[in-house]
């Protein structure tokens, strides 16, 4: 820029030489002797030269403007991100130029690390499992995740106006926002839709604002697995604890000899296998159960259904012939399906047994086997006693009995139909029941 300027003031001081020179002659040639003339000339030559001087040096001004604007017209694109880099046509201002410019690249990487760890929180934020709520200091909601928002389904907010109460009305957590407390555990709130939740509320700023994160874990599964694994121990000692009681009694009474007669000790050495044999169907079932509960990976193969029925109504041919009932079958003779053969045998020993056991005499058991909208349909129907309407919805827990004593009589042990449940789910299926008290039940399984 120095050279360039000292360039432009030797050219106007040249120049305002060769103006002053040029009157200066004609001056000598015109007027020789009139100083008053020369004198006027003198000063015309001098308004020229100051005349062109402006002229030039006003030219030469708007140029090095035009390159400052151009330089600061670059910063200004620098500002909004356009540009990384600034160049300049004054070497003077090169080094000022590269400097911006290498901050302006700075800027770029730290603004794309920023981006990426405020995608990377926001990703976060949005599909952590736990529900999130963050709240202004007053206790209203300035942002919430999909998680909360599945939590809180039945209620409706408004970010900036909705309150927590309206999410809530756990007494602890609407407390914490009035205490000094830094952080608060809340282990029991129960919503009106029935879901359990525990809660962390903690105080922090965020852009220098007070602030409450609540975090709101749903353990809902937790808990009735919890109530679940509760009853099904209670049950285990109390279905475990009968036959052995019946087993130990007898046993007693063999070994003081108080039994002699041979009549009674048939009767009795009877009643002590039969409670064995139900004590191991009992620790059998529960043992399933337990490997079906460890969700191991499906092991399957091609399997066909109708044989397997046929080879399991087989089994049970005995009993049907006992109870005076018959076993019907129908539906596709070749349907093959990708399962688990030992666990849809046992599917269909469980359906077909209950079927048996709960009818009259006289009555059938119907089982068909289809394909259907791109799905294996297994059905077991019967005409038996039927199923009430009120214990339909609980006839799949383990250990629910609809008529105990008519189950204990035919040595139920209250698993069966838990156990067809936990082998629909293990093939990714369905299970339906429809039942009529007095009329009979039917039983659809659908196999992908």
């Amino acid at each position: 820029m120095k050279k360039k300027l000292y360039r432009n003031m030797m050219l106007v001081a040249f120049i305002s030489v060769i103006v002053f020179a040029v009157f200066d002659t004609i001056s000598d040639i015109f007027f020789p002797r009139k100083f008053y003339m020369r004198l006027l000339f003198i000063c015309i030559s001098l308004l020229a030269s100051t005349g062109i001087t402006l002229f030039i040096t006003n030219m030469l001004s708007k140029g090095i403007i035009k390159s400052f604007k151009n330089f600061a017209g670059q910063i200004e694109k620098f500002n909004s991100g356009e540009d990384s880099e600034i160049e300049t046509e004054y070497s003077e201002f090169q080094s000022i130029a590269d400097t911006v410019s290498g901050l302006n690249r700075k800027v770029d990487k730290y603004k794309g690390r920023w981006r990426n760890e405020s995608e990377k929180i926001a990703l976060i934020f949005e599909n952590m499992i736990e529900g999130m709520v963050i709240l202004d200091e007053n206790g209203y909601i300035i942002n919430i995740n999909k998680s909360a928002v599945n939590i809180f389904t039945d209620k409706e907010y408004v970010s900036g106006m909705t309150h927590i109460s309206k999410l809530t009305d756990c007494k602890e957590l609407i407390g914490f926002l009035s205490d000094n407390e830094k952080s608060r555990t809340i282990q029991d709130i129960t919503l009106e839709n029935g879901r359990k939740l525990y809660a962390y509320a903690n105080r922090v700023k965020i852009s220098s604002n007070d602030c409450i994160i609540i975090i709101f874990t749903d353990v809902s599964q937790k808990f009735d697995a919890e109530k679940l694994r509760r009853e099904f121990s209670a049950n285990v000692s109390h279905e475990l604890k009968t036959p052995l009681t019946t087993i130990r009694g007898f046993g007693e009474l063999f070994g003081s000899g108080m039994i002699t007669d041979t009549e009674d000790i048939k009767k009795y050495g009877s009643r002590i296998q039969q409670e064995s044999q139900r004590l191991l169907f009992l620790i059998n079932d529960i043992i399933r159960l337990s490997e079906l509960d460890e969700n191991n990976e499906v092991v399957t193969s091609s399997v066909n259904l109708m044989d397997t029925a046929r080879e399991t109504a087989e089994i049970l041919s005995e009993k049907a012939k006992n109870a005076d009932v018959s076993i019907i079958f129908e539906g596709d003779e070749n349907l093959c399906c990708m399962c688990n053969e030992s666990y849809i045998r046992e599917l269909f020993t469980n359906l077909i047994d209950n079927s048996i056991k709960y009818n009259k005499k006289g009555g059938y058991v119907k089982v068909s086997v289809n394909f259907c909208d791109g799905k294996n349909v297994i059905t077991v129907k019967d005409n038996g006693i039927g199923i009430p309407e009120n214990d339909t919805e609980r006839i799949f827990e383990r250990f629910y009995r609809v008529d105990k004593s008519h189950s204990r009589q035919t040595g139920g042990t209250g698993l069966g139909l838990s156990i067809v449940k936990h082998i629909v789910a293990y093939h990714s299926g369905t299970v339906q029941l429809k039942s009529k008290l007095g009329e009979g039940t039917e039983i659809t399984v659908c196999l992908p």
